[in-house]
């Protein structure tokens, strides 16, 4: 007869319970153990495909490498093959005249009269780094200061005078001194002295090798097919030369270039 109250279990019962609960827990953990690592293994994977988006975004990002390819020889057609030897084997220098002949053209505000680097490297038969050299701030002073002392346009070369000024004065004193007649060597130098001591230059001194040099430098030196003509006026030429407005003589000993 049922009392109402439920039988205490037996060990059998607690047991088989005990077990049952066990096992529950055993599966419980090994679910929980390979939930785990699916989720591991997931974020794995999605890591990897991250990185390897990364790289072939940074792949396509990049621009491709382009092999180095030989540079080209220059092919020369014959006018241009022409004109780079002409313009490199043209004889002889530019004359100080023809230096500023290209200074007051590329100068020159007038559009007919203005010439660009490349004309005037056609026109005078130079290439165009020489005629840029020309006409480069410090050389344009230099060619002015060297006309206003009176060099001769037709000169190529010159030895520097050390003393402008006192070049300048006896240019004026020479020109004046042909065009009354005939000037003298000793005279010439004599008036340089003069000159010199008056502008206070001390260590000057008018010898023979400053006379040839000075009368090259401004054309007043008579040429020498002139002297060849003439044995008495080559004779003198050797003591007491005349001063004459003439070509000038070329000489390569201490000369440098206008």
């Amino acid at each position: 007869m049922h009392t109402g109250i439920w039988p205490w279990p037996t060990n059998s019962l607690l047991e088989e319970a005990l077990l049952h609960v066990e096992q529950s827990l055993v599966r419980t953990t090994k679910v929980r153990t390979w939930s785990s690592v699916l989720k591991l293994s997931t974020e794995n994977e999605l890591i990897s495909s991250a990185s390897i988006s990364e790289e072939d975004a940074d792949a396509e990002s990049k621009p491709f490498a382009l092999a180095e390819v030989p540079k080209r020889r220059h092919v020369w057609t014959e006018t241009a093959r022409e004109q780079h030897k002409q313009a490199c084997k043209a004889k002889g220098k530019l004359t100080l005249g023809q230096k500023l002949e290209i200074v007051r053209r590329h100068e020159a505000r007038d559009p007919e009269d203005h010439k660009t680097q490349a004309q005037l490297a056609a026109m005078f038969g130079k290439s165009r780094s020489a005629i840029s050299k020309i006409l480069r701030p410090e050389n344009i002073s230099k060619l002015k200061k060297i006309s206003d002392t009176g060099i001769h346009p037709g000169v190529k070369r010159f030895s520097p005078a050390q003393h402008p000024e006192l070049e300048k004065r006896m240019h004026q004193f020479a020109l004046e001194a042909a065009s009354r007649g005939a000037c003298r060597r000793a005279q010439l130098c004599k008036i340089a002295e003069a000159i010199a001591k008056e502008m206070g230059i001390l260590n000057f001194r008018a010898t023979h090798g400053w006379y040839s040099r000075f009368v090259r430098r401004h054309g007043l030196a008579k040429s020498p097919r002139e002297n060849a003509a003439s044995p008495e006026l080559a004779a003198n030429a050797t003591n007491e030369t005349d001063l004459v407005r003439g070509s000038s003589s070329s000489s390569n000993s201490s000369l440098v270039e206008v």
